[in-house]
């Protein structure tokens, strides 16, 4: 099987890069996109269907945990799993004498916003779903405009649908940092897309601090920040005398983006004494650095049909990350035929980073962090039945996901 698995790596990876490339260099995708602007109907109504749905799912959840015998506060319904340690650095910091420095691999900016929300509400539970259900609320908001500068309304509306039912939506309420970095990607790279590159990277080193793969908002910025001068290969007619110094005048604010992954590493130090402790402690105590797609694939495949899992977990844990792995691979050469060169070269490189450590047990969770697949989704499943199709089976799967995340299943 390590032999299939290493050509489906390299059909499904070199066909996106070489797809990606030939757009780059044959087509453009035009300069920078007129702001969109949203009446206050409209963004009230984004708002309400994120935190409707939020307070729906967990209600939903905690009856469920209920009639099944295992009686939790609301509020805690959906602190399991990796938002006990989000928890733990909002109200104790990354260091206790039982675990020492286990939590450092966490990046700072989704637990920061808790604790300081906590201050004032006194209920940390309370404060990180509160911060959970806003950034998604915003992400909800960005991800509409984004939409429109290429689509019409109704692809918008369906872009914003299934984020809020994808399957394992629960991790968007739930004290976890997804919908976080999901608010500030999808504003980075709106930011970038109408001209605004200095916002746009400093939303992007803000996601770099909040998760590792923020770094990678460099390359779809990058891009536009080309693009919109008429410095790329496609639309070197539309390049202007000064765009060359307008470019380099501008350039330098990339920086931004991995100044976020570089306060992560001071923090590091600043605590620890070693900068890259955080990368020992994914290998000791969570076995996890950096391999490959193909390996993973390889791990998921041998612990789904020969691992000592219980069945229930297997399907949920290791079924649902096998289909995530293919699908999100496979869905790479379409979307670099169909989509922007900067969207299609970071869903490259996000899915590859995100789906290759040597033991990966949230790729489903991690897949949902690419705001690249919403309006992808959203302008695939133009045809009604194919849009009904996708909602119904998302609306099926979303709340079977969110009772075995609140059950304690292996749902990571």
């Amino acid at each position: 099987m390590k032999i299939f698995f290493t050509i489906i790596e390299i059909a499904a990876f070199g066909s996106a890069i070489a797809l990606a490339a030939a757009r780059f260099f044959r087509r453009d995708d035009g300069g920078s996109a007129a702001p969109v602007r949203l009446g206050a109907k409209t963004t009230a109504l984004l708002f309400g269907a994120a935190l409707v749905s939020r307070a729906v799912l967990l209600l939903l959840c905690w009856g469920g945990t209920h009639l099944s015998g295992f009686s939790r506060p609301l509020a805690e319904t959906w602190s399991r799993w990796d938002a006990l340690q989000y928890l733990r650095i909002a109200t104790q910091g990354y260091y206790d004498a039982a675990d020492g420095w286990i939590r450092i691999v966490f990046f700072p900016l989704y637990p920061a916003a808790v604790r300081l929300l906590n201050i004032v509400i006194g209920h940390e539970h309370i404060a990180a779903l509160a911060v959970s259900w806003l950034c998604l609320s915003g992400a909800c908001v960005f991800l509409y405009k984004l939409a429109l500068l290429d689509a019409d309304a109704a692809a918008a509306r369906r872009a914003v649908r299934f984020l809020l039912l994808f399957p394992v939506a629960v991790f968007l309420g739930a004290p976890f940092s997804e919908s976080m970095f999901l608010l500030l990607s999808l504003a980075c790279v709106y930011h970038a897309r109408t001209g605004r590159f200095v916002a746009a990277c400093a939303l992007g080193g803000l996601a770099a601090l909040t998760r590792s793969v923020g770094v990678l908002l460099a390359v779809p910025v990058l891009l536009e920040m080309l693009g919109a001068y008429g410095l790329t290969p496609g639309g070197w007619k539309r390049r202007g005398a000064d765009a060359v110094r307008q470019f380099f005048y501008r350039a330098p604010a990339l920086l931004l983006i991995p100044l976020g992954t570089a306060a992560y590493l001071v923090m590091n130090h600043a605590l620890t004494g070693d900068a890259l402790l955080f990368l020992r402690m994914q290998s000791e105590k969570w076995s996890q650095s950096f391999g490959s797609y193909s390996n993973t694939l390889d791990v998921t495949w041998s612990t789904l049909t020969g691992g000592d899992y219980i069945l229930r977990d297997k399907l949920l844990l290791w079924g649902s990350q096998l289909v995530v792995l293919l699908a999100g691979a496979l869905a790479l050469p379409a979307m670099a035929r169909k989509l922007r060169v900067s969207y299609s070269l970071f869903a490259i490189v996000y899915v590859y980073v995100v789906f290759a450590p040597t033991w990966l047990l949230s790729g489903f969770r991690y897949y949902m962090g690419l705001w690249v697949l919403y309006p992808a989704l959203a302008f695939a499943v133009r045809r009604k039945w194919l849009d009904t199709a996708l909602t119904v089976l998302f609306a099926l799967l979303a709340p079977v996901y969110a009772y075995a995340f609140s059950m304690g299943w292996l749902v990571f």
